[in-house]
């Protein structure tokens, strides 16, 4: 009796574990994963500086800082587009691979903020006068850096803000680009009616009497994440990702930038009304990639969005909505394997489709 009861309880317990554990996630492009990253490291290096770095003058003669990795093919190429807050040197796992399947990669950091000048005497605020330099930025590296190399195709992978800034620039430049993919983008703010309604007030006043740029309600200077569990200020559940993330802004300390000013975010809030009223004119192929538990932007804005420039005809979201990374924070180019590979592969596949 003894015996049967030890052996269904190891019956039981067999069971258990065959059906929670996790099936592999599949990688056809043989992506880095959070385990081979420290012992890939020295070869992301190597590649990340063989890359030609250098700046442009955007808007009123502000350098702009870019990276740019010639792949001998010459086909096609990614300009990788950033989030607000964020520098290009975050992203060299991405840019390695896909250099090596084959792509030429352009990476640059928005005015204000990572490599680029910041326009205010504390460094620290995240700020822009006008949203549209943001995306006359974008056209000037275009023009001057990616044009000349005569690539057959030219996609855009781009991260929140960066999503904001392409989506514009889709409107104002068409048929420039062959199809862009949205990571997380930032197309509306959670409780946004209030915040920009409050926003736009503070800027008002502060017009009226002559103040000086200063953080919007509730933002700070640059502090770094600590990575703990439950952590409610976390955007990816990749405890390398995130720690070599940290990493780099220790390397390059001028990188780092603090919380949005009032007038930033009155700007943000006007750029993404203007991609609401301007769908018609958005007639690049889109892929839009969204994270099920994103704090930081608006999923019903994404759904909105995709559901709305469906209707014009145009080529919109494929599939006529967001692709969902269920259970995936913000950071979708930087999360853990579960998410980022998937996502990813996503993206790959979606320019493939397009090189045709």
């Amino acid at each position: 009796m003894g015996r049967s009861i030890i052996f269904l309880l190891i019956c039981i317990s067999l069971t258990s574990q065959a059906q929670t554990k996790q099936p592999p996630t599949p990688n056809p492009y043989n992506l880095i994963t959070d385990k081979e990253l420290t012992n890939q490291a020295p070869h992301i290096k190597k590649f990340w500086q063989r890359g030609n770095s250098n700046f442009f003058l955007g808007i009123n003669n502000i350098k702009i800082s870019y990276r740019q990795f010639l792949n001998p093919k010459k086909e096609a190429a990614i300009i990788l587009i950033n989030g607000r807050g964020e520098s290009y040197i975050k992203y060299q796992l991405l840019a390695y691979e896909f250099y090596q399947i084959g792509y030429s990669v352009y990476l640059y950091d928005h005015r204000g903020q990572g490599l680029s000048d910041r326009m205010l005497t504390d460094k620290q605020m995240g700020y822009v006068k006008k949203f549209d330099n943001y995306v006359q930025d974008l056209a000037t590296f275009y023009q001057t850096k990616i044009t000349p190399q005569k690539h057959k195709k030219t996609f855009i992978l781009s991260h929140s803000m960066g999503g904001t800034v392409s989506l514009l620039y889709a409107k104002k430049y068409p048929n420039t680009i062959n199809a862009i993919a949205l990571s997380a983008p930032m197309l509306g703010l959670n409780n946004e009616m209030a915040m920009c309604s409050l926003a736009k007030s503070i800027k008002w006043i502060k017009g009226v009497f002559g103040l000086q740029p200063d953080y919007a309600l509730t933002q700070k200077k640059y502090t770094a994440v600590v990575f703990e569990e439950n952590n409610p200020n976390l955007k990816t559940h990749s405890k390398a990702h995130h720690l070599n993330t940290l990493s780099l802004y220790e390397q390059y300390p001028q990188a780092k930038l603090g919380g949005v000013t009032t007038m930033w975010l009155v700007q943000a809030c006007n750029a993404m009304q203007t991609i609401r009223t301007s769908l018609t004119k958005i007639k690049t192929p889109l892929l839009l990639l969204q994270a099920s538990e994103d704090t930081i932007v608006s999923l019903s804005a994404q759904n909105a969005f995709c559901e709305n420039i469906k209707k014009t005809k145009n080529p919109g979201c494929q599939d006529g909505a967001p692709k969902v990374l269920k259970g995936s924070y913000h950071e979708l180019l930087i999360e853990e394997d579960t998410f980022r590979i998937p996502a990813t592969t996503s993206i790959i596949n979606f320019f493939k489709k397009h090189k045709k």
